[in-house]
């Protein structure tokens, strides 16, 4: 059965400490520690912590006060082991915030605000503490603030984090405030989800793919963008689903060919901005009908609309059909949405179908294959739209949109784009083209034009070079009736002709001002600590080219920034939007502009970005600053030099009375004891080494002390802790039980009390010098009363 090595021991100490429980079992096979509060499970969150043979909590407050068990269990036995601990309140500790709430500002920062604490014994509140973690669970994060307000701010988008408050005056710390969970805005996904391909016959493509964790896709998905096109071919189709669909079917593919296929969700603040290798294209080869003999031809299809909700499928084989059929595999779906069926109607039973209950004035397609036992035929696809329901006697005309759209660029500044007839192609009088550039994901209606055709093909000219272009077709009839649209297809422009004339004469001249690519757009930065930033953009509305790399030029001298062979510059790789800078000086303001660069050489400059680096803040920043911040240093420079003379005087007093006493104060951080003369501790204390001591709390409070007590008897009550020789520097003389000399009474013995420390307040004023530390150490004194 399990035996304890190392028992948990009891602790008497202040709030705002940090207590470690050491519990460690051994047994065959190996025991499981549990750890149990009330008789209840601990469950550990960023303040309680459970590490190796050890619970850790952190920043106690009055309510971790209790009995706590380590349980050691093995599959031989049980056994456990108690410890209590008790936090002393202070008769100066002031109430806790309420009416906590918090307001979401971005994706990455939320507002938080409460009430003022009240404080007791004339003391005033002097700052507060804004204490958050990950609500899934994770290491807890504190930040000071001397008003009933905070920006808390580098969060994760979409997540759910947990915040609770506490106030301090100059003598102690508040209990927490209660807890609240608030969730982060929304940002665009950060990656694509995985595809898996399949085919069924020799010209359907079925899609599947995986939902994004929510780290991923940091918030709702609530469209996806697929892409497909043959292997290595200049332009791509585009299909945009609900957010709710995991799977796809792309028909009316060629049999026997390569396709690539790749997927892209977006939340509501739209598509990510990825590069081809984040975004990779997923292969799959169709099968060849040609591998499979005796499978049927594809029927012949036509559908005809009955009301608002019916549609009539009938179907035939064409006569140069030459197998049996022995039946027919029937399906259907809204546009953009998953295919129901397939439905199994044997052949010669019927040679029609009645799809009822569909949506009015909506876009279906069918799909229909005819089968044997050596496998499936080609598929039939058509598609047709219901009537509206509000005018069910009026004839309606259906226009067929066309299909098997292409697209090929001729030059940098012109792209062919040819299609093919609808079925129903009798009666069409033209076609319509509707383009229009892509960038970022987006598209700005404003710059959507129409080219009207008679022929199957079109040359679209006057692009821009190296740039996305979205292309569909429709068709009208000859009484001017416009059927929709057709599927996208988007073709990329080439290279500038310039710049690959100029590039491979070896020539300069001026003309390559009109090949190098724009600014990049939406430069923004965020500090990661005192000397080191990070640098985040997109790319150059025009590229004009490949991006081969970006040039981030920086200097503390304004006139020296921009220019690349004289300020500091550090390039990034094309396909990124990020960079790292590094060794940079505290307290200094920097300018920074970024470039992008292609073959044709390097592009224009961003504007001038002001990086102001402070060690008192760390905050997201955009390439426009306010100079709010500077400001508000003014005011608190005469408080930071009224606190200096003050605590001048305390540090003088302070070493008066030390040097009266004749102490000699021991270091908390240190592992160095005060002993008796028979070489034992005065008194059990628990102290770590600087490496693995946890971060006090940003109030001076009382140090941690481990009693190093036995099992606690509240009957008895607590046990009495003693001194005996020096301890934290106070030479007293303790006699204590047995050891009271004749003559003497009890009563005059002394105890030694928990009492707050007389440097305090003055200490605290010293931390708020240095405001960019979260969390400050600081000492006891143990005083004998």
């Amino acid at each position: 059965p399990p035996t304890f090595i190392k028992r948990p021991q009891s602790f008497v100490v202040p709030s705002v400490q940090t207590v470690r429980f050491e519990c460690e079992a051994q047994g065959n096979p190996p025991p499981k520690i549990l750890w149990l509060k009330n008789g209840e499970t601990i469950h550990t969150n960023g303040r309680i912590k459970i590490k190796n043979f050890e619970l850790v909590i952190l920043q106690t407050v009055t309510n971790d006060s209790g009995l706590y068990q380590c349980t050691a269990e093995n599959t031989v036995g049980r056994v456990s082991a108690d410890a209590r601990l008790k936090i002393n309140m202070s008769r100066d500790q002031p109430d806790p915030p309420t009416g906590l709430i918090a307001r979401t500002l971005s994706s990455t920062s939320m507002e938080l605000s409460w009430n003022a604490s009240t404080s007791r014994n004339g003391l005033s509140i002097q700052a507060y503490t804004v204490h958050y973690a990950l609500t899934s669970g994770g290491d807890e994060l504190q930040k000071v603030a001397l008003t009933p307000s905070f920006i808390v701010d580098m969060l994760k988008p979409y997540t759910n984090y947990s915040f609770y408050v506490r106030a301090y005056n100059g003598r102690s710390a508040s209990d927490q405030s209660e807890t609240i969970v608030w969730t982060t805005g929304e940002d665009s996904p950060l990656a694509a989800p995985s595809v898996a391909l399949t085919s069924s016959g020799s010209t359907t493509l079925h899609i599947y793919w995986d939902q994004l964790s929510s780290d991923l896709a940091r918030g709702v998905i609530v469209m996806y963008k697929i892409q497909w096109r043959r292997r290595n071919f200049p332009s791509h189709y585009i299909q945009e689903v609900s957010g709710d669909l995991h799977e796809y079917s792309i028909t009316g593919l060629q049999p026997g060919s390569k396709y690539e296929v790749r997927v892209m969700g977006a939340t509501k603040f739209g598509y990510p901005n990825l590069s081809d290798e984040m975004w990779p294209w997923v292969q799959h080869t169709m099968p060849n009908q040609g591998t499979v003999k005796g499978i049927p031809s594809s029927p012949v299809l036509d559908l005809t609309v009955v009301n608002a909700t019916t549609v009539k499928v009938q179907w035939k084989m064409p006569e140069s059909n030459e197998f049996v059929v022995t039946g027919f595999k029937l399906a259907h779906r809204r546009h953009n949405l998953k295919l129901w069926g397939p439905l199994i109607i044997p052949n010669n039973s019927t040679n029609y179908y009645i799809l009822t209950d569909l949506m009015p004035r909506t876009w279906y397609e069918v799909h229909l294959i005819a089968y044997n036992e050596n496998g499936d035929g080609r598929e039939s696809v058509r598609p047709v739209q219901t009537y509206p329901e509000d005018n069910p006697e009026i004839t309606y005309v259906l226009v067929e949109s066309p299909s098997r759209l292409e697209a090929v660029p001729t030059n940098s500044t012109s792209i062919l784009l040819s299609w093919k007839e609808p079925v129903t192609h009798k009666n069409i009088s033209y076609f319509t083209v509707r383009y229009n550039p892509v960038r970022d994901g987006h598209v700005n209606a404003s710059s959507v034009t129409y080219i009207n055709s008679t022929d199957k093909d079109v040359l679209v000219a006057g692009l821009s070079p190296y740039t996305l272009y979205e292309f569909s077709v429709c068709s009208h009839n000859t009484d001017d009736i416009e059927g929709p649209y057709s599927s996208k297809v988007e073709c990329k422009t080439k290279e500038d002709d310039i710049t690959r004339r100029l590039l491979k004469q070896k020539t300069q001249t001026i003309l390559l001002l009109y090949a190098v690519p724009s600014e990049p757009t939406d430069v923004n930065w965020t500090l990661l600590d005192t000397q080191s930033i990070r640098l985040t953009w997109k790319p150059p509305k025009f590229p004009n080219g490949i991006i081969i790399s970006y040039l981030v030029t920086y200097d503390s001298h304004k006139d020296k920034a921009c220019q690349v062979h004289k300020g500091i510059t550090q390039e990034a790789n094309g396909s990124e939007f990020a960079s790292v800078l590094k060794g940079l000086t505290s307290n200094t303001k920097y300018y920074l502009c970024l470039r992008a660069k292609t073959r044709a050489g390097i592009g224009s400059a961003t504007e001038l970005v002001t990086l102001n680096i402070q060690t008192s803040s760390v905050r997201n920043h955009s390439s426009v600053q306010s100079s709010t911040s500077e400001e508000q240093h003014d005011p608190q420079l005469g408080i930071v030099l009224g606190f200096s003379i003050g605590i001048t005087c305390v540090i003088i007093c302070v070493f008066v009375i030390i040097f009266r006493n004749r102490c000699h104060v021991v270091d908390p951080l240190t592992h160095h004891y005060l002993q008796h003369g028979n070489k034992r501790t005065g008194c059990n204390s628990h102290v770590g080494t600087e490496g693995t001591r946890e971060m006090e709390s940003f109030m001076p409070m009382l140090t941690q002390i481990n009693t190093n007590a036995p099992h606690l008897d509240t009957k008895g009550g607590y046990p009495m802790m003693c001194c005996n020789d020096k301890q934290n520097g106070y030479s007293h003389s303790v006699l204590y039980d047995k050891r009271t000399p004749k003559g003497r009474s009890k009563k005059n013995q002394q105890t030694m009390n928990i009492t707050e420390n007389p440097q305090l307040f003055y200490s605290f004023i010293e931390s708020m010098r240095f405001r960019h530390v979260d969390h400050l150490q600081c000492s006891k004194v143990l005083c004998m009363c």
